[in-house]
């Protein structure tokens, strides 16, 4: 995504995968794999892009150009990167 607005939950199945890049200011409301049922879900941000979780989201790897991950509104809701939750 580059320059985008999206809202929604991501749902992906045991057998895809997902690789979701956002840069250039985009922006993502929802939850990533609620059911964490996903085979991998790669996720990078840039320092611009923005996230604001929905609910408790899994991914199997995350790059942040925001080490604070301050460009993510965790809402109450924790970000597991590979099991571990990184809030």
């Amino acid at each position: 995504m580059s320059r985008q607005k999206a809202a929604g939950n991501i749902v992906i199945d045991s057998v895809s995968t997902l690789d979701m890049t956002m840069k250039n200011g985009s922006s993502y409301k929802g939850t990533i794999n609620g059911s964490n049922e996903a085979k991998s879900i790669s996720l990078t941000l840039d320092k611009s892009s923005k996230i604001t979780l929905t609910g408790d989201s899994y991914v199997t790897s995350f790059t942040d150009a925001d080490s604070s991950y301050s460009n993510i509104n965790f809402n109450g809701y924790k970000l597991y990167v590979n099991g571990t939750a990184i809030n």
